[in-house]
């Protein structure tokens, strides 16, 4: 049904070949692959905030007549409600649209509208005995890390289009730093505010920008690229809007160049013939994952080498103990904080440190750089497991 609904935001935009490959690529991603096991909050989520994008833009189209446009507004503001019951993110939505509707269209009576949802959401979970949708929780998550989510946040994009390290994202990885990125989200928001203040703002333009924002002042880069799956989906249109305005527009031989589908709708497949080498190198289209060949042999080392009384670090602790009867602490996936992590293993006494090389890659370069703390003594295709100094002085 995502798919479906992505195609319709496409072809508000594009010709229906593009709109096609363009929800097939998202439709193709890994995380897809992987939510066909993990069933959670994160599809109908999806789902419900590309609904209420396409069903707004729908309720904003004049060709319609007064009864279709009152049944749009009805299911935007039905969807808008799932949002918010499914996730404390959904308030990007209800936030994103109380500006669209108050600023940029100054329409009193959906203002209303969406400050009634919200209120009768609220009654509702309090009478159910739960935390006001969780709003209070996430924003009492604000970390002393702050300066660092703007970066966080922007890898967490990278995450989703580059699944698999590549030279690419390495390279990203060294011209990006934590001053760019604060300096390209604070040029972004006065960007925004203008063009809100000047009623020329796209309610998908509002929504991207505002959920970003949210995401960066919130307890969730940490959380991986599955948070920012609410505006990747969008971010295709707005960096095309741009181009055509930026570049194409500028440029007289690139206006050609920007007139022709065929580029794109090759641009498209090949990005979905990566997406599938993502998920065979990743998956191996077996999403059962516990018997991958990777995970049986890591689980099988960990068993014969590690004793009872030695512990580790990794990403599922709890997993692995039931896996191998040997406990452990997670580790952090967030980049930037490895040192922090280097002095938690030796404050922490732990014997091995369990690295997975594409989540893990950043703390993994640090690691090089600072032998003294211990060494790598097994790794597989996806893993890589190290001794401390303060287990190796027990041999």
């Amino acid at each position: 049904m995502f798919s479906i609904v992505l195609y319709l935001i496409y072809l508000q935009y594009w010709h229906r070949s593009l709109a096609c490959l363009g929800s097939l690529f998202f439709l193709s991603s890994p995380f897809f692959f992987y939510f066909k096991r993990d069933v959670n909050s994160d599809i109908p989520f999806l789902f419900f905030s590309t609904f209420a994008v396409l069903c707004l833009e729908k309720m904003e189209n004049g060709s319609f007549n007064k009864k279709r446009q009152l049944a749009y507004q009805a299911l935007f503001l039905l969807s808008l409600a799932a949002c918010l019951l499914f996730r404390a993110a959904g308030i990007a939505l209800w936030v994103s649209a109380l500006i669209h509707f108050l600023f940029i269209k100054r329409d009193r009576k959906l203002v209303g509208l969406l400050i009634l949802v919200l209120l009768v959401l609220v009654v509702f979970e309090q009478v159910l005995g739960a935390l006001s949708l969780g709003y209070s929780r996430e924003i009492r998550a604000f970390r002393p890390s702050i300066v660092l989510s703007p970066y966080f946040t922007f890898f967490m994009l990278v995450d989703f289009f580059l699944v698999i390290q590549n030279p690419f994202s390495d390279f990203l990885s060294k011209i990006f730093s934590v001053p760019l990125s604060w300096s390209i989200l604070i040029f972004l928001f006065f960007l925004i505010m203008i063009r809100i203040l000047k009623k020329r703002a796209a309610f998908i333009e509002v929504f991207i920008i505002i959920y970003f924002i949210m995401i960066v002042f919130v307890n969730w880069p940490s959380q991986g690229a599955r948070y920012v799956l609410p505006i990747t989906c969008l971010i295709p249109i707005l960096i095309i809007k741009i181009l055509k305005k930026v570049v194409w527009g500028q440029i007289k031989i690139m206006r050609v160049f920007a007139k022709s589908d065929h580029w794109k709708a090759a641009a498209l497949i090949l990005l979905i013939f990566y997406n599938l080498i993502c998920i065979k190198e990743i998956f191996y289209f077996n999403d059962e994952v516990l018997l991958r060949k990777e995970n049986v042999q890591l689980f099988q080392w960990v068993k014969t080498n590690v004793r009872e009384d030695e512990h580790y670090l990794f990403k599922k602790p709890v997993l692995m103990s039931l896996m191998t009867q040997r406990t452990g602490l997670m580790t952090s996936r967030i980049p930037k904080m490895e040192k922090q992590w280097i002095q938690k293993i030796r404050r922490w006494d732990l014997d091995y440190l369990i690295l997975t090389k594409r989540e893990d890659q950043f703390l993994l370069k640090e690691l090089e750089k600072e032998k003294t703390w211990g060494e790598l003594v097994w790794e597989n295709k996806e893993y890589k497991i190290f001794k401390t100094a303060k287990a190796l002085r027990k041999l």
